[in-house]
């Protein structure tokens, strides 16, 4: 099922110790390109929905202490058609990542059929992006 024209669909990746403010920032940026967001012109020409993806639907502690709560599994999300692709970073990350099997099919799967892939503080893995 593709999406309607005008429209992109975002997955936010979510996993332990992430920094929160890689994950939040472009989150809420993305948030407000939405309709009427600002007060102003309630139909733009791009609408963005943003997903919030985990390996579980477990809350995720995210570095300092702050938990969220994931929208949908990788699982779940292998079945949707996604625009772009945010993944956030923070100190010492990728080993995280680097030892995160879901996470990690996840990206090689998702990252390209992508159209947008955007990172915060995050050097990919070899074999993802370069």
């Amino acid at each position: 099922m593709s999406n309607p024209p005008g429209h992109l669909h975002f997955a936010f990746i979510l996993f332990p110790l992430a920094q929160p403010l890689d994950l939040l920032g472009p989150l809420d940026v993305l948030n407000s390109l939405k309709p009427g967001y600002h007060g102003k012109d309630p139909s733009p020409k791009i609408t963005i929905t943003s997903t919030i993806v985990a390996s579980t639907l477990d809350a995720v502690n995210l570095n300092g202490g702050l938990k969220i709560l994931p929208d949908m599994t990788f699982e779940e999300a292998q079945k949707r058609n996604w625009e772009g692709v945010m993944v956030p970073g923070g100190l010492g990350v990728r080993p995280r990542y680097e030892t995160n099997v879901p996470a990690m099919e996840f990206l090689r799967v998702l990252v390209p059929k992508c159209t947008y892939v955007l990172t915060v503080s995050t050097l990919f893995s070899p074999g993802i992006i370069y």
